[in-house]
């Protein structure tokens, strides 16, 4: 399991660029997706971890598949592992 203090960065740069990509802002996708704009910017600013239906939305939104959002680079894993 990746450690959640990897993955939140990782959530957090990638919704950022396909959001700025897409021209939505936090306050649109908000709206378009049913939750708060500060549930989008707590996501964007790596304090909160989406749950699964609000991923599924995401990877739907933005048409990517929901790894897009938690893939991580092996480098990361490996120091994640180091640390448990």
């Amino acid at each position: 399991m990746i450690d959640e203090q990897i993955l939140k960065p990782v959530m957090s740069e990638r919704l950022i660029g396909l959001r700025k990509r897409c021209g939505v802002s936090q306050k649109k996708l908000a709206a378009d997706l049913r939750v708060s704009r500060a549930t989008i910017n707590r996501i964007e600013n790596g304090h909160l971890l989406p749950e699964t239906p609000l991923l599924y939305s995401l990877a739907d939104y933005f048409d990517v598949p929901t790894d897009y959002f938690r893939a991580v680079s092996e480098e990361s894993e490996k120091k994640s592992a180091i640390r448990a």
